[in-house]
């Protein structure tokens, strides 16, 4: 393996992800801290819980498009894709529950559909981007665009309700488990995510693909299939979002999940993610995601108008970015 990542030139990424993160780390300790000193009822078991469920949705998300950029790219579309895929399950669910079908084969049906949606987005993202060389930025908005309007479309507007009762109670709360089942499925999709970056072939193949196409190609690394996987990935796990969300909401709704193009790039960048491709670690996406989780907690308690704490989200991206690009700076004179 370590004479591939040398073929590949991802030698050196790959040394860097070594790192542990622990200033992201350190700094999300000391902000968690500063918030239980300003407000006490920040460490209450509810208010904690809370934070890692939102930190879970955002966390979701904010994996695959992590891998985009890892592979050079950029999605726009896992906002829509969010409401789309929360669009589709109702929809597909109200349809088997109309034709008389069991509540098991509707709530598997339902998601099944729902996840194949975001699939399928991705992988017309990621076609057209490999394939037909594309603008990443542009065919992601345009996309984005399509299927938000599709999913307003369908519903005018007006959420979806009558999804099955075992579905919300599952797929919603955890249906008895300790702890909400987004929060339970997050941690499993972070540590595949994590596995495959430190463990696997592919992973070399996708960093490759980032770092520099045209040597990865020439090496054998198939950089289409990498960049249509990576598409795809994100698509999925933006429909899983809109599963999650529509269970614990109780219905389909076409409003939801735009605020998480943005965070997801935010989170992505914070962690170190390279705008430029061929540099990210997951595990600082997971940290990245807490803290961004913590500091929108810490803005609702302390009473931040929600206005300005989009304000505040954009400046943190500016500085994550400008930290980026003075590192890859220092990188060249080095």
């Amino acid at each position: 393996m370590k004479s591939l990542a040398h073929r590949l030139g991802v030698g050196a990424p790959l040394a860097r992800l070594a790192a542990s993160g622990a200033a992201l780390g350190l700094i999300l300790l000391a902000l968690a801290g500063l918030l239980a000193w300003l407000e006490p009822g920040f460490l209450a078991s509810r208010n904690l819980v809370n934070v890692v469920r939102a930190a879970s949705i955002l966390g979701l998300v904010a994996i695959g498009q992590a891998l985009v950029l890892i592979v050079g790219g950029f999605d726009l579309t896992v906002g829509a894709v969010v409401a789309g895929a929360s669009v589709l399950l109702a929809k597909v669910m109200l349809a088997l529950t109309a034709a008389g079908h069991g509540e098991g084969s509707v709530i598997t049906l339902g998601v099944l559909c729902a996840l194949a949606g975001g699939a399928l987005v991705g992988i017309a993202n990621g076609v057209l981007i490999a394939w037909f060389r594309l603008s990443a930025f542009m065919v992601t908005l345009a996309t984005g665009a399509m299927v938000s309007g599709l999913s307003y479309f369908v519903t005018t507007g007006i959420p979806i309700y009558g999804m099955p009762e075992t579905f919300m109670a599952w797929f919603g709360q955890g249906g008895g488990l300790p702890l909400p089942a987004v929060i339970l499925v997050w941690v499993l999709v972070a540590g595949g995510a994590w596995l495959v970056q430190s463990r696997s072939r592919l992973a070399l193949h996708l960093y490759a693909t980032g770092g520099n196409e045209r040597a990865a190609a020439v090496s054998g690394v198939n950089v289409r299939r990498c960049t249509v996987l990576a598409y795809a990935v994100s698509g999925v796990l933006a429909a899983l979002v809109g599963v999650m969300l529509s269970a614990r909401l109780g219905s389909g709704q076409a409003n939801i999940g735009a605020e998480l193009t943005l965070q997801s790039i935010a989170a992505a960048v914070i962690a170190g993610v390279s705008l430029r491709g061929g540099v990210g670690d997951m595990r600082r996406v997971v940290l990245s995601v807490l803290f961004l989780a913590v500091l929108g907690n810490g803005m609702n308690l302390l009473h931040i108008d929600s206005k300005l704490q989009t304000v505040f989200l954009g400046l943190v991206l500016m500085a994550a970015v400008a930290a980026e690009e003075l590192s890859s700076h220092r990188r060249k004179l080095a």
